[in-house]
Order: C-alpha cells, then sequence, then structure tokens
C-alpha cells in the first residue's frame, strides 16, 4: 500500500518489519487487556494508539481503525465501556492479521 511505501520504501525489508510487528504486538495486546481490566482508561489509551499506529504501517486497516475507535472512547472518558469485549476484538483482529502478515513475510518480494 502507499502507507507501507512511505515507512518502508524497500520491499526487501518487509518481511523484517512484519517480523518485528509480530514479535512486538503481543506485549501490547498484553497491556491493552490489562488495562481494560482495571479499567484504566489512560493505559488503553497508550496501548491502543500503538497498536493502531503499528497496524495501520502494515495496512491491517480493520484492526488499526477498531484501535483508533477505543483509543477515542478512552479519551472520551474514565469508563471505557464494554473494554474487555472490545480487547477481544481486537485480539481476534490482530490474529487474523498476524495469518496475513505471515504469509506475506514468508514469501518473496516483488
Amino acid at each position: 500500500t502507499e502507507l507501507r511505501a512511505q515507512f518502508v520504501p524497500d520491499a526487501r525489508a518487509m518481511p523484517e518489519v512484519i517480523v518485528t510487528f509480530l514479535d512486538g504486538t503481543p506485549r501490547f495486546l498484553t497491556a491493552l487487556r490489562d488495562a481494560a481490566g482495571r479499567g484504566d482508561a489512560p493505559g488503553i489509551q497508550k496501548a491502543a494508539h500503538t497498536l493502531k499506529s503499528s497496524s495501520a504501517m502494515l495496512g491491517a486497516t480493520t484492526l488499526s481503525a477498531r484501535c483508533a475507535e477505543l483509543e477515542r472512547l478512552s479519551r472520551a472518558g474514565p469508563v471505557v465501556p464494554d473494554a474487555l469485549s472490545q480487547v477481544a476484538a481486537i485480539e481476534a483482529l490482530y490474529s487474523a492479521a498476524a495469518l496475513a502478515l505471515k504469509a506475506e513475510a514468508a514469501s518473496p518480494p516483488t
């Protein structure tokens, strides 16, 4: 995508970028889940923001949009409605994106 080309202009580097994303994202998902469990709106905001940005960079737009929505809700007030169920939806979207990204990382660049 155009956004990817902006952040990773050399397609040969994309597999490494994908692996970095896949290796680091579980830590942010855990932080997001923990913050949601505590009702910690600033913690939700921080983790959702990070996930939004990194997933957008790799073209996982549905995942990024869901994180953006959770980030917006966390800014709106001290209580985030249905935070744990929203995190579960984000985790499911990440799982789907991770499968596609793993396949892409395993393919030779075009």
